[in-house]
């Protein structure tokens, strides 16, 4: 399954690569959302039959993880 996952996010990548809308500038931020919510929400599949609004509470955790990123991120750009 992770072999997937991983698969399918590199032909995403090299698909927004091909339209222009990616560059390896973008590899980092691919990486942390993979490891961050991508591989967090693929591990968790399993719950969405038994929790009735698992995708309302996934969209909200992951917008935690990218809040908390961008905040670390930018205050490193700072320094």
């Amino acid at each position: 399954m992770i072999i997937l996952a991983i698969g399918y996010s590199a032909s995403i990548i090299w698909l927004l690569r091909f339209l222009g809308f990616w560059n390896i500038e973008l590899l980092k931020d691919s990486v942390y959302w993979f490891i961050g919510s991508g591989f967090v929400m693929l591990m968790n599949l399993n719950d969405v039959s038994k929790e009735p609004q698992f995708f309302k509470n996934i969209i909200k955790d992951n917008f935690r993880l990218i809040i908390v990123l961008e905040f670390a991120l930018s205050a490193k750009k700072l320094d």
